[in-house]
């Protein structure tokens, strides 16, 4: 090949050869063989069959399948029958099983690595991809129903308030409840901003003490933490889920979606026995601040007969609270002097 540049001196002559794919494409003969390409579309056809016939988490683990199922089961069951039976058998099988024996429990970590990795981070678990589903839901039709009985923690601080006698027990004053319940929404918008503007940094850990106990932190100050939690638990009634949670937060806001709430009855502007029952103090007389509200069946339960009607008549209401209001008798009679 002889290379000529205008103006220059003397041409240049340089040596080359076409070879390989170079020189097989100029005689416009095909690169591969027919047993290569054979072996390429075998080789893509397996690819492409396994893309759409193998799911995203890989091999389906069936015994925690059928195990999770069955205790979904039981969360809608005790839900939707108002039965406390099933309610307490449901809230023993999710702190042992979901909680010391699968870890399988929601995380506000979940929501964090969704923001960071997108939805799809959910589908490299089967089990946790059944939990996100049922949750979202479940609460988006009647709030927060993870929280009553699909969360170890949760069922955690209702066997220590069953189990706790109460002269223990403190009733947080109505001004400092209104104020704290807030904190956990603090709480939740920290971690996301941390998630969103600086993902290297971690913070969850300390206000999900669940992960302490399920996991066995060696930590000495998660273990404080986790200590503190539980001892305010003891003497407030779900104290964690009122004022700390910041998982519960944020399936708070989105229960204010939720169409299917708990409806109140004329019984309960006089009423304040359901007020007084409600573990997360989400009941004012008649109105209930629903993002609050756990749906534990409590009040459904114990003190309503049918959705809507309350066991107990107006008579009934307006007679006690005229007896609390009643004059005491004063012995008028004078002394006897001695």
């Amino acid at each position: 090949m002889i290379y000529h540049t205008p103006g220059g001196g003397e041409d240049v002559r340089v040596d080359y050869s076409v070879t390989g794919v170079g020189l097989t494409l100029a005689r416009n003969e095909p690169v591969l063989s027919e047993e290569e390409l054979f072996e390429i579309r075998v080789a893509n056809a397996g690819f492409f069959e396994r893309l759409s016939i193998a799911p995203p988490w890989g091999e389906t683990p069936w015994v925690d399948v059928i195990l999770l199922s069955i205790l979904l089961g039981f969360v809608l069951a005790a839900f939707l029958s108002k039965n406390s039976s099933i309610r307490w058998i449901t809230l023993a099988i999710t702190l042992f099983y979901l909680g010391f024996h699968k870890d399988g429990f929601l995380s506000v970590s979940h929501i964090t690595s969704m923001l960071k990795q997108g939805p799809g981070v959910f589908t490299s678990n089967l089990p946790t991809l059944m939990i996100v589903s049922f949750t979202v839901i479940t609460t988006l039709i009647w709030g927060r129903v993870f929280c009553s009985s699909l969360c170890p923690f949760g069922a955690l601080q209702d066997f220590i308030t069953r189990f706790t006698p109460k002269r223990l027990k403190f009733q947080m004053p109505q001004a400092i409840h209104d104020r704290a319940l807030y904190i956990k929404y603090g709480i939740l918008a920290l971690i996301l901003t941390l998630a969103l503007t600086s993902p290297e940094i971690s913070i969850f850990q300390y206000f999900e003490p669940f992960g302490t106990v399920f996991f066995f932190s060696r930590s000495p100050v998660l273990w404080a933490i986790l200590i503190a939690i539980l001892l305010a638990c003891v003497v407030v009634e779900r104290f964690y889920c009122r004022y700390v949670c910041p998982l519960g937060a944020a399936l708070g806001v989105m229960s204010l979606l939720s169409p299917l709430r708990i409806k109140r009855v004329p019984q309960c502007t006089l009423c304040k026995v359901c007020e007084s029952a409600c573990p997360t103090g989400a009941i004012r007389r008649e109105k209930i601040d629903f993002k609050e509200c756990v749906r534990c069946d409590v009040c459904e339960t114990k003190l309503i007969k049918l959705a809507g009607t309350c066991r107990h008549p107006m008579e009934e209401i307006t007679r006690r609270q005229r007896d609390k209001q009643a004059i005491p008798v004063v012995n008028l009679t004078p002394p006897v002097s001695a």
